[in-house]
């Protein structure tokens, strides 16, 4: 089954999002079958975030409010 997905998100609608804690199990997939397994299992979700480790969007000594 193919999905097509949002690769990007306004900032605005970050804004909306509630926060979220995952508490769960962290798998390391390590081949294409584990990936293959792990796809068709996400797809039984509406949601799936992921954490990419990316830079912070924000600038030293900038001010960032946070909604709670």
């Amino acid at each position: 089954m193919i999905q097509q997905f949002i690769h990007t998100i306004a900032k605005e609608e970050i804004a909306k999002l509630t926060v979220e804690e995952f508490k769960g199990r962290i798998i390391t997939i390590l081949s294409k079958e584990e990936a293959d397994k792990a796809v068709e299992y996400l797809l039984r979700f509406p949601i799936v975030g992921f954490d990419t480790e990316t830079r912070p969007s924000f600038k030293k000594l900038e001010t960032v409010f946070l909604k709670d």
